[in-house]
């Protein structure tokens, strides 16, 4: 005998509860890694958002380039009042903690993915204090240890600028060792 398999909109909303206070519709099934976000599946075998789930349940698809946002700032509300695609610039600079990305994003380059929430060289320790390091050629530089993370993501971005303009000044300098064959 086949296992029924029940349609993905009933098996989404078994997941759900109502919390009174903030009418948040809080997901109680499986959450994605240290970020928070509820998992569910789409009804084809793929593992989806939860809170991206319900916006397309009520909004229909979420339009190309856009992300989903918490107007609640809650990552486990499901409730789609709660939720609104905005660009990513615009989602970005709703987040001051993720200044960093916002930064690269103007400059064009694409940031690089973190399952964790935070920008690239920031990260949560087991204090709730927030360490900023930076990646540099052969090491990686510690920054500190920061109350918030607005103050470890402007160590980060400050350190990130010092290192660009120096490797600029290098390289128009002619030291550049990688280069030397250009003349």
């Amino acid at each position: 005998m086949q296992r029924k398999i029940k349609p993905p909109k009933s098996r989404f909303q078994k997941k759900v509860r109502l919390d009174a206070g903030t009418g948040c519709h809080i997901w109680t099934g499986c959450l994605a890694g240290p970020g928070g976000y509820g998992r569910s599946y789409d009804g084809e075998k793929n593992s989806v958002y939860a809170h991206r789930f319900a916006y397309e349940l009520s909004n229909g698809p979420v339009p190309e380039g856009m992300s989903v946002h918490h107007k609640c700032h809650n990552k486990q509300c499901v409730n789609p009042a709660h939720l609104e695609a905005v660009s990513k610039k615009e989602h970005a600079s709703r987040h001051p903690e993720v200044a960093v990305y916002l930064g690269k994003l103007r400059r064009g380059r694409k940031p690089t993915k973190r399952t964790h929430g935070f920008p690239v060289g920031i990260f949560k320790n087991k204090c709730d204090r927030y360490v900023a390091r930076i990646g540099l050629p052969g090491k990686r530089v510690y920054l500190g240890t920061f109350e918030t993370a607005e103050m470890a993501s402007s160590a980060y971005q400050k350190a990130f600028e010092e290192h660009s303009a120096s490797s600029r000044t290098k390289e128009s300098a002619g030291r550049n060792p990688r280069c030397a064959h250009i003349d």
